[in-house]
């Protein structure tokens, strides 16, 4: 009886396009969730029907395919993406937050969990992000060979941090919210400037309060401390060449006062 409720729940976490676990679960308007990467291969595959019926012309019986809008993969209705493509639709943190507990009761009973393999991008990349060889579990961040050096050194208060390899379980060394127990850090509520879990955002002390995903203000937050860098860097320089031309006038007077003594 156990063993047929495990395996009740596990379909029910699972990802109707792949019949995984869900990976990065997307909430379209009409209440259906799928993996991140399962929309992007559904919208992908619907933007090349829009192709092929552009090549054939607007002939009688053409189907004419929107691109701009994604069909729901379960009941077919129209979701449109505007510009920001799959970024416009929102995560679906509680499921989430209920698959990262199942998979960490299971790995507290010695139990396999069937999910598909992935590669572990780089989070704090800019553009194509790169594979990513370590995960912080303090900073719940994974990093490539690239950026691990300079966004996540091994000195000063980041020494004590402990390094895993790539992964996107967020089981070792998970954050959880200290006002609700067991409840996963992913959310930043912007009007406080924190991180909050998802009850904190739906019946908590910040309901009604702008948030975001914490990654995407991470790497918000990462570009612009990026670019204050480039400007005290670019000061540093201009204020070095100025000691320069100080030093080189001191040196000139030093002469010329030497030559007057002679």
């Amino acid at each position: 009886m156990a063993a047929k409720i495990e395996d009740a729940l596990q379909r029910e976490l699972s990802c109707p396009i792949c019949f995984e676990l869900y990976s990065s679960p997307l909430l379209l308007p009409c209440g259906h969730t799928f993996c991140k990467d399962c929309l992007a291969d559904t919208l992908e595959k619907h933007k090349q029907e829009g192709t092929a019926n552009d090549d054939k012309g607007a002939t009688a019986g053409t189907v004419v395919v929107d691109r701009s809008k994604l069909p729901c993969p379960t009941c077919r209705g129209e979701v449109d993406l505007q510009r920001q493509g799959l970024d416009s639709l929102r995560r679906n943190f509680l499921l989430d937050s209920i698959i990262e507990k199942y998979k960490a009761a299971c790995a507290r009973d010695g139990k396999e969990v069937k999910h598909k393999e992935e590669i572990i991008l780089c989070d704090v990349c800019e553009k194509d992000p790169c594979k990513a060889v370590k995960s912080c579990t303090v900073c719940k961040i994974s990093y490539c060979k690239k950026c691990l050096p300079v966004l996540h050194p091994s000195r000063g208060g980041l020494a004590t941090h402990r390094m895993v390899r790539a992964t996107s379980s967020s089981t070792p060394g998970v954050i959880t919210c200290p006002s609700h127990e067991g409840e996963l850090l992913k959310m930043y509520c912007t009007s406080c400037r924190t991180p909050v879990c998802y009850l904190c955002d739906r019946f908590g002390g910040h309901q009604g309060h702008q948030v975001s995903e914490l990654k995407t203000v991470f790497g918000q937050e990462k570009d612009f401390l990026e670019n204050e860098a480039k400007k005290l860097s670019g000061k540093n320089d201009g204020l070095q060449d100025f000691v320069k031309k100080i030093v080189g006038i001191i040196n000139k007077i030093d002469v010329n006062d030497f030559m007057i003594f002679l």
